[in-house]
């Protein structure tokens, strides 16, 4: 593949999981979770996604 193409590919996904992200944080903080703990929350996903 060239690198144009993996570059919009990543663009694409990267711009899907934001999207994803703002949408579930809208629907849950107000209500469910508060911001500082939606933040944490996030953090050890990655951390557990990387392996920390």
């Amino acid at each position: 593949m060239k690198t144009r193409t993996l570059a919009l590919i990543a663009v694409t996904i990267a711009t899907i999981i934001y999207g994803v992200n703002y949408t579930i944080a809208k629907d849950v903080m107000p209500t469910y979770v508060k911001p500082y703990a939606f933040i944490l929350l996030r953090v050890a996903v990655l951390l557990y996604y990387f392996g920390f």
